[in-house]
Parts: C-alpha cells; structure tokens; sequence
C-alpha cells in the first residue's frame, strides 16, 4: 500500500573521476562480489542489484550511508553539501510509484547545479513531488 515515506541520511560520491559510467559501474559491481556472466549487460546487473544502494546523478555515482526512515508530515527535500564531499539529505515524499531512489537522483542533480550557479552549500525544495508512472 502506498504511503509517505521520509527518510535522512547522507550521500557519497563513489565514482572515480577519470572513468567512464560504464566503468563506474563494473568496479562497483566485482567490489560488491557481484559476478557478471560473460554476455550479460552491465547496466542491468547495476540497476537490478545495486539501484538500492547506489544513485547515479549525471554521470556521476553516489552511494546511500546512514539511510534513515523517520515517519512523515509534509512534502520536501532538504539537501545540505558537506566537508569531505558527502551530501546530506532529508526528504519525504509519496512512495506511490515513487522510491527514495527517485527522489535523490531528480533533487540532488538539481542541488549540484544550483550549488555551482548560485555558490550554495543548502537547499530546502518544497514541493508536491509526484512523478508520472
């Protein structure tokens, strides 16, 4: 049954700088002890074993610490970037047709071109967050 979800925790930027997406994700996937077999797409055994744990922002990959669900009242997300290249975050949404996942993909890209454009360290986005299924 779906319900609103609002969840607090921190993002860290895990992918290397002088590799591809593509790349990023290989490594990810054997640091994870996840075989891939010798056909067997990339991007596929990424998002069908790791989509929980990892979010890829552009061409960048962030892995989800100290993930928290802490009840719900309102709609938002509250992004803040930190020392040492981690982002927090706190959102709540509606989890019909929505995941965490969604969420801080959608948010945080638009977090990291505010913070270049406008030199921001903090953004409160507060919306109705709804994304067609």
């Amino acid at each position: 049954m779906s319900d609103y979800e609002r969840h607090k925790g921190t993002l860290k930027k895990v992918s290397l700088d002088n590799l591809s997406l593509l790349s990023n994700k290989k490594i990810l996937l054997m640091n994870n002890n996840i075989q891939l077999e010798d056909n067997e797409d990339i991007e596929e055994k990424f998002h069908d074993e790791l989509s929980e744990t990892y979010i890829v922002i552009g061409q960048e990959i962030y892995k989800i610490i100290n993930d928290e669900n802490i009840g719900y009242e309102d709609t938002y997300t509250f992004l803040t970037q930190n020392d040492g290249g981690t982002i927090s975050y706190e959102c709540q949404f509606y989890n019909g047709g929505v995941s965490l996942i969604d969420v801080l993909e959608d948010d945080v890209n638009n977090f990291l071109l505010d913070c270049l454009k406008d030199n921001v360290n903090t953004l409160l986005i507060d919306k109705k967050y709804q994304k067609d299924v």
